[in-house]
């Protein structure tokens, strides 16, 4: 049996339980597995006895227990296992990269994060502003100044970023990476980020989302549901409207068109860590020197298709989020965990 994580890189844990059932009863277990003798992410399975059905568990502090998968095995078999284990991620801290030491490719977000204003840091109910830009020490220390929380905003910044910096506007004549529309950082969360763009971004959303099928790996996504993660204290923010089509239109039945107007969005095709980039135009609240602007929520969910729309009721009924360490896990697959500009390591 071997133990992986999302990105398939061989796990080797000490604090793993392996347990193997019999039949359809858990509580007629036989056979307890634990602690590894070798430094090895396969482990041999030897069966004191066999049954016609056979399945089993994996625990660990830090990773999430896992079930294997139902199997069968006569004497004499011999049958190899991959077992999927994500983090649990309360037991994971991350490690970020001193702001000196990041590499040329945070270019864009160092610009950004000096030409902003002071950013709120938006965590649960509670907002907290930054004092000054979030540059050099102001940046290394937000993990201790805002605890866990503020590590995970850290972090969900980190991860939206490179994906927007690793993605480009699709469009033959704009090849630019979406990162490089960035003007100004406005607030982080644990699972988003809100930004001023320019206004060539919202044409570029606008466009493609318009026609999706010309412009591939993305496609159109719901703008609405994201009206409510714009900060409305600081912006006017149209709401956008629903008008219905068709000679049943009065009907409330009748199918309804949203319009485009004000807001629109798109999202990356990947089947793991897609980007949902939604633009929506407004205006500052300043009596003397209110000004058009163009605004963007960024944020990355795990999964895409019906599995995304488990994922979201899922997070709507607990009040969860997407959270930062699991996209870090399929951003990671194939690179330097460094290029995000952090790793994960073990709490103590």
């Amino acid at each position: 049996m071997s133990l992986r994580d999302l990105c398939d890189r061989a796990i080797i844990d000490h604090d793993v339980t392996i347990q193997i059932f019999r039949g359809r009863d858990v509580n007629a277990h036989y056979e307890v597995i634990s602690r590894p003798s070798i430094d090895s992410p396969n482990w041999v399975l030897e069966l004191a006895s066999h049954h016609d059905s056979q399945f089993g568990t994996v625990e660990s502090s830090f990773f999430q227990r896992r079930e294997i998968d139902r199997f069968k095995l006569r004497p004499g078999d011999e049958a190899e296992r991959t077992v999927c284990l994500h983090k649990n991620c309360e037991k994971w801290r991350a490690e970020f990269t001193p702001w000196e030491s990041l590499s040329d490719s945070f270019e864009d977000l160092r610009q950004v994060l000096a030409n902003s204003r002071p950013i709120t840091l938006r965590i649960d109910n509670n907002c907290y502003g930054l004092e000054g830009p979030l540059t050099e020490a102001a940046y290394d220390g937000l993990p201790e100044r805002y605890g866990r929380e503020g590590m995970l905003a850290k972090a969900a910044l980190l991860n939206i970023y490179y994906r927007m910096q690793e993605l480009s506007d699709p469009r033959p004549s704009h090849r630019q990476s979406w990162s490089s529309y960035l003007i100004e950082l406005i607030e982080v969360r644990t699972d988003r980020l809100i930004a001023e763009v320019a206004p060539e971004m919202a044409e570029a959303i606008r466009e493609i989302s318009r026609y999706s099928s010309r412009h591939p790996p993305y496609e159109a996504s719901d703008a609405e549901h994201h009206w409510h993660n714009l900060p409305h204290d600081r912006y006017m923010i149209p709401k956008p409207r629903s008008v219905s089509t068709g000679p049943l239109s009065r009907w409330k039945w009748w199918p309804r068109r949203r319009s485009r107007d004000t807001m629109a969005s798109i999202k990356s095709g990947h089947r793991q860590g897609n980007l949902q980039l939604t633009i929506a135009e407004g205006r500052t609240r300043s009596v003397t020197e209110g000004r058009n602007v163009t605004l963007l929520d960024a944020d990355i969910d795990e999964k895409e298709g019906f599995e995304h729309h488990l994922e979201a009721a899922e997070n709507h009924m607990t009040g969860g989020k997407t959270h930062p360490f699991h996209v870090w896990e399929i951003l990671s697959c194939g690179r330097d965990p460094e290029d995000v500009g952090y790793r994960l390591e073990r709490s103590i």
